[in-house]
């Protein structure tokens, strides 16, 4: 994630020091103002060539250097601070400072992104920097990605694209030479039919070669998803005897309240919880009732001792000595029902305060987590048996990818061994192997090409149906599709509509969907910088897509989104309706 973006004399900024954070930050500045010299010193700084920036015409003015520096935090948590100056004649000082050393090639620089962020920094800079909005996306070849090399190697097939690259080459070398052939005639030669016929069995042997390695793969998955569910249920064992081990310590603590085991240890709280709140009740009804009676006789007793005093029940005056007596008896029971109270209040009391414990007990036990129990139920002898497989399947997969390489050099060997079985016949019989070496070639391409493919696109596909679901979302029909080589294509009716003939909305959403998509499933990079990709936007799709990039750094993978516009009221909403979202004025100097 870029911390720290600093510019001297850099386009728009005589000097500029920006402190950013994660989240979607929406840099709002007016037209003219250099929110694009933000975009490109920040791809500049941290690609170099590779951002495709013409570093020396960037320079401010009259001045004779320009310098961006930047602050970045890789994935693995260690800071590295970037430094690049560029002079007018466009010799570039490269200084990168890490806590253990200092990098001054680009190489180097270079090695530590991919290792970092898990992808050549021509296609970081592809998915990570967009410069100039809209109109960026007709500066790239049709518009799309150039990512088949990256996609490639994110999912293991770069040695069959190699061979097929080595195949074609071989193909356009024996058309070149076919177009000096001059006569046409067939020949007969042993020898050379056997060569034909060795190369047709080995084009063979690589299309079965090819199947092999397709259903291998396959069975790969397989076992991979049977290891992860038997991990996961492996998780769920351990936190349920986890939850089990810390109930059995609270039942240790309450084995003086409750007689329970872990199991039932929430049932015997909550009886003996229930148990002492009613004994708490009836002390308190006991101790109200008594208190009642005996403010009844403290009312009798006042009435006794005037002169006057009548019996309560006939309503006869009393005589003095009845009065007494009576006075004596009512102060018996008086004392009777304090005692009564008393005891109540004691006992609600010691009541209460056994609910003390018992209740954080039963607090306790209601905080041990309860773990979720997967679908899958997998045994662990089971996934160690998986484990072993994959093992064995992983090595015969690779027996497999070798045996396709020693079949495509032995077809080449092949090939120049027809071209050499000719040599001193006539021109006709150099054409007729020039076409089978030509043929033969192609068909290797072809066949590793499709075998390649036909992997990329079945890992891809999650990619592209995601891609696919949220087209359909925003224009309601005509799904996008995202090809393993990065090409966009979208079905309308029957036809299929190229990446040049979509409208300028179109074209946005759609390269926007794929390079968040695709940043966050085949790189490590967190952060990714947009520069005004909502000026051609309509008014509903524009306050679509700028909420899609507000929401974007809240994902997996990606922490920071930089969006540069100058629709102030529009991220000023934006920052208000998502809490990650933030806020930044930049005025030019």
């Amino acid at each position: 994630m870029i911390r720290r973006l600093r510019l001297r004399n850099w386009r728009a900024y005589e000097n500029l020091d920006l402190e950013l954070g994660p989240g979607a930050t929406f840099v709002v500045a007016s037209n003219g103002v250099g929110k694009t010299s933000l975009v490109m010193g920040a791809g500049w700084g941290l690609f170099g060539d590779a951002s495709n920036v013409d570093a020396a015409k960037e320079i401010r003015g009259d001045a004779d250097t320009a310098t961006v520096t930047i602050d970045f935090r890789l994935p693995s948590g260690v800071d590295v601070s970037i430094s690049r100056t560029v002079d007018r004649k466009g010799k570039v000082a490269l200084e990168a400072e890490l806590p253990d050393r200092t990098i001054t090639s680009q190489e180097e620089l270079d090695a530590l992104l991919v290792a970092e962020l898990g992808a050549d920094p021509s296609v970081l800079a592809q998915l990570t920097i967009m410069i100039h909005g809209g109109a960026a996306f007709e500066t790239l070849a049709g518009g799309e990605f150039d990512l088949q090399d990256h996609l490639a190697a994110v999912f293991g097939v770069t040695p069959l694209f190699e061979g097929a690259r080595a195949a074609k080459d071989v193909a356009a070398e024996a058309a070149r030479a076919l177009r000096k052939a001059k006569d046409v005639q067939r020949t007969e030669r042993r020898g050379r039919d056997e060569l034909v016929g060795e190369l047709e069995q080995v084009v063979e042997e690589l299309g079965e070669a090819s199947a092999a390695r397709s259903a291998q793969a396959a069975a790969i998955e397989e076992t991979s998803e049977t290891i992860t569910c038997g991990d996961e249920w492996a998780r769920y064992a351990a936190a349920l005897a986890d939850r089990t081990e810390q109930l059995e310590a609270v039942a240790r603590d309450a084995i003086e309240l409750v007689d329970s085991d872990a199991a039932g240890l929430v049932d015997a709280l909550l009886e003996r919880e229930a148990e002492l709140t009613a004994a708490v009740a009836v002390a308190e009804k006991e101790a109200a009732a008594a208190r009642g009676k005996s403010d009844l006789i403290r009312t009798a007793l006042a009435d006794l001792g005037n002169a006057d005093a009548t019996c309560p029940t006939c309503l006869r005056p009393l005589s003095e000595h009845e009065a007494k007596q009576a006075e004596a008896e009512h102060s018996k029971h008086l004392g009777e029902l304090d005692a009564e109270m008393a005891a109540a209040e004691t006992r609600a009391e010691d009541a209460r305060a056994a609910l003390v414990p018992v209740r954080d007990l039963l607090e306790r036990a209601r905080g041990v987590p309860v773990p979720l129990e997967p679908e899958i139920s997998v045994a662990e002898a089971d996934v160690s048996a998986a484990r072993a497989r994959l093992e064995a399947q992983k090595a015969e997969l690779q027996q497999i990818d070798e045996k396709v390489g020693h079949l495509s050099a032995r077809g080449k060997q092949l090939q120049e061994a027809l071209a050499s079985a000719d040599e001193e016949e006539q021109r006709i019989r150099e054409l007729e192997v020039l076409y089978r070496r030509e043929a033969l070639a192609l068909a290797t391409h072809d066949a590793l090409v499709a075998t390649g493919n036909a992997i990329t696109e079945r890992y891809i596909e999650p990619l592209a149906k995601e891609v696919e679901g949220r087209w359909k979302s925003m224009f309601g029909a005509g799904g996008l599709s995202l090809s393993s080589e990065g090409r966009i294509t979208r079905k309308l009716g029957g036809r299929t509509l190229e990446f040049g003939s979509l409208s300028g909305g179109e074209k946005v959403w759609a390269l926007l969907l794929t390079r968040l998509l695709i940043l966050g499933a085949s790189t490590n990079a967190p952060f990714v910088w947009l520069d005004e990709p909502l000026e051609h936007l309509d008014p509903k799709l524009r306050k679509v897509v700028a909420g899609t990039l507000a929401k974007a750094s809240s994902g997996s993978g990606i922490r920071q989104v930089i969006v540069t516009t100058y629709e102030a009221d529009l991220a000023r909403q934006l920052m208000e309706d998502v809490r990650s979202a933030s806020l930044l004025y930049v005025t030019s100097g």
